[in-house]
């Protein structure tokens, strides 16, 4: 008996850590298109001051609020989340690899994040997003862990 409590326990913690992997993605996700909805001409002006993106400002204007509306769709819907944990992190990492590129290679890129995330500096920036790339990785992990245990317990 003492076997099974300490297994539902470490199952129960894991089902806990996933949902707040997920709400704090959903949450980082949902206020970042919004702000870029809202503000949308101004991401613009600065997707187009890119060397990067200034080529495809007007579809990466789009495309990129709609995909992170996208993967909170996709975190929201349990059967789906697997999907949208995997999303999440290769999301996080191409932003990632682009403030790396920016700190290393431009000498002046406006941020095209939006409301609060918008004030911070390149470095914090990286570093907020390296713990986002964690998180959700984390969710990703302990998701799939969840669903072996369910089918082995």
């Amino acid at each position: 008996m003492k076997c099974s409590f300490n297994f539902l326990l470490k199952l129960k913690t894991k089902k806990i850590l996933v949902e707040l992997c997920s709400s704090l993605l959903i949450l980082l996700f949902l206020y970042a298109a919004l702000m870029k909805l809202m503000t949308y001409q101004d991401f613009v002006s600065q997707l187009e001051h890119s060397p990067l993106l200034e080529s495809f400002a007007g579809i990466v204007a789009w495309l990129v609020p709609v995909t992170e509306i996208g993967i909170c769709a996709l975190l929201i819907i349990l059967r789906l989340r697997r999907l949208g944990f995997c999303l999440s992190f290769v999301l996080m990492l191409v932003f990632t690899a682009y403030i790396i590129y920016v700190i290393n290679y431009a000498p002046y890129i406006p941020c095209a994040c939006g409301g609060v995330l918008n004030s911070m500096g390149w470095d914090a920036h990286l570093v907020f997003n390296l713990v986002y790339s964690g998180i959700a990785l984390t969710g990703l992990l302990l998701h799939k862990n969840i669903r072996l245990l369910e089918r082995t317990g």
